[in-house]
């Protein structure tokens, strides 16, 4: 999926200046993630990753990996929001799909001022799939391209045909560390303040204990609960969680 410009979700069509001919051809639908930026990511202990995908170098792809929950397609929608910010033309790739498009949806791609592959892993069992991730890297290198890879786990235990995990071992390599209870806390209270939510220590600390523990989970069950308290016209508390998560008061 890729595009150029500042209408998101939706579709996002590449700039004809740059692109000409092929403007029609390569015009997909591009969803992203508006608060899903730099500034709405606690950084905590994941500060270099955070500043290094702020300053992408093309000479080598960015490689990060971490745990599911962990954070991975927040930072790749916030690099991409970023690129789009300035008219860049972007491409996402998420290969974990079932409907996981065919591979060559990589040709030309690296025409693209930044391209984002997210779980690169699950090509593990899928040659072709490798194949055009290799060829791609290379003709992004040649195009100077910005290239960044989302993975579970590094480069060294990925299940790849030996010239690919080389060129993957080569990247700017750095693992996610996963937010910590205190973290996941802090990370609620600051969503829900962009959101113009209040998001006592109580409810939050509660949100943490008893519902799933990653980060995924957490920003989606606040998203529930800004809904629920609209519907019920109360605030945050307690009481409000439960009925949402037990379905009761």
């Amino acid at each position: 999926m890729f595009g150029s410009g500042v209408e998101r979700p939706g579709k996002i069509v590449v700039s004809q200046s740059k692109w000409g001919a092929m403007t029609k051809q390569l015009a997909l639908d591009l969803h992203l993630r508006d608060e899903f930026n730099f500034n709405s990511y606690l950084s905590a202990s994941n500060e270099q990753l955070v500043a290094a995908l702020s300053t992408l170098h093309a000479d080598y792809p960015l490689y990060f990996w971490g745990e599911t929950g962990s954070g991975k397609t927040h930072l790749l929608h916030a690099v991409l929001n970023q690129q789009v910010s300035q008219s860049k033309a972007v491409a996402l790739i998420s290969l974990d799909h079932f409907d996981r498009p065919d591979s060559k949806i990589c040709e030309g791609l690296e025409q693209c001022d930044l391209v984002c592959i997210d779980a690169i892993d699950a090509v593990d069992d899928d040659m072709v799939w490798q194949q055009a991730l290799f060829h791609l890297l290379n003709r992004a290198k040649e195009n100077n391209t910005y290239m960044v890879i989302s993975g579970h786990g590094s480069p060294q235990h990925l299940d790849v045909f030996a010239d690919l995990q080389s060129r993957l071992a080569a990247s700017l390599i750095f693992e996610q560390n996963t937010l910590n209870d205190d973290e996941k806390t802090i990370a609620l209270q600051q969503r829900s303040q962009m959101r113009g939510l209040s998001l006592s220590d109580e409810v939050a600390n509660y949100l943490v204990s008893r519902a799933k523990r990653d980060t995924h989970s957490l920003f989606g069950l606040l998203d529930k609960l800004d809904k629920h308290s609209m519907v019920k016209q109360r605030g945050l508390t307690v009481p409000l969680v439960k009925e949402v998560l037990f379905g009761f008061a």
